[in-house]
C-alpha cells in the first residue's frame, strides 16, 4: 500500500478532530439538560418543571408521635405488649416524616413565564435495604398515597407536611418476614412526588431518607 498524500492525511485528521468535537459536545448537552434533573436526595434540584421552576426536597425528617414521642429515624415494629412500669401496652404506631419542599425558578427565567405554584397530589414510598447491613434485611412493599393535595409556592417559599413514612402495615410486614429485633435494619425510603403545575404540566419530585427498624423500647 502507497503512502498517503499530504492533503489527504490532513482531510483525515480534520474529519477525526471533528468527530471528537461533536462527542464532546454531545457529552456536555447531556450534562446541561440532566443537571436539574430527578437526581434524588434531600437538598438538591430534584424536581423541574418544564416552564421552568426547579422543586426541591430540603428535608425529610423521621417522627414518631406515639413511640418516641418526638423526631426519630429509629423505628420501633415490635410493640410490648404489657410495659413494665406502667403494665399497658407500649406505645405504638404510625411512624411519621416531616417533609419540607420548596420551588424556585429556575436561572435566567422571568415570573411571567414560570408557574406560580406547583400542586402536589400523589406520593409513593419506594424501601430499599442499605448494603451495610450485617445480616440481610426482609424487602419491603412500596406505598402509595393519595389522593393528597398541597401547594408549594415558586417563589423559594418552604413547606412542611407531615406524611407517611413507614406505617403499621410495612411494620408488620417487616415482622411478618422474620425482621431483625436487633440488630435493627438500616432502610432507606425514597419519595416520589406527582402533582401539576399552574398551567398544568406534569411535576415529579424526588427525596429520601434513611431509618432503622428494629425492636425498640418505647414504654412509657
Amino acid at each position: 500500500m502507497g503512502q498517503l498524500k499530504e492533503d489527504e492525511v490532513n482531510k483525515i485528521i480534520q474529519a477525526r478532530t471533528w468527530r471528537i468535537w461533536l462527542s464532546l459536545g454531545a457529552t456536555a448537552i447531556v450534562g446541561i439538560a440532566l443537571g436539574c434533573g430527578q437526581v434524588g436526595g434531600a437538598g438538591q434540584c430534584n424536581g423541574v418543571d418544564v416552564t421552568g421552576a426547579c422543586e426541591t426536597v430540603d428535608s425529610v425528617v423521621p417522627t414518631d408521635p406515639l413511640g418516641a414521642g418526638g423526631d426519630t429515624p429509629d423505628v420501633d415494629a415490635y410493640q410490648t405488649a404489657v410495659c413494665p412500669t406502667s403494665g399497658t401496652a407500649e406505645p405504638f404506631g404510625e411512624h411519621k416524616a416531616n417533609v419540607t419542599i420548596s420551588a424556585n425558578l429556575m436561572p435566567g427565567v422571568t415570573s411571567s413565564a414560570a408557574p406560580a405554584f406547583i400542586e402536589f397530589t400523589s406520593y409513593t414510598i419506594d424501601y430499599t435495604p442499605s448494603p451495610t447491613n450485617l445480616i440481610a434485611a426482609p424487602p419491603l412493599t412500596s406505598q402509595a398515597f393519595g389522593p393528597i393535595s398541597f401547594k408549594v409556592k415558586t417563589d423559594g417559599t418552604q413547606v412542611t407536611q407531615t406524611l407517611e413514612f413507614v406505617n403499621t402495615v410495612t411494620k408488620k410486614e417487616y415482622v411478618d418476614l422474620g425482621g431483625s429485633k436487633n440488630p435493627a435494619m438500616t432502610y432507606s425510603a425514597k419519595y416520589t412526588f406527582k402533582g401539576t403545575s399552574e398551567f398544568a404540566k406534569d411535576v415529579a419530585l424526588v427525596g429520601s431518607a434513611t431509618f432503622n427498624m428494629g425492636d425498640y423500647n418505647y414504654c412509657k
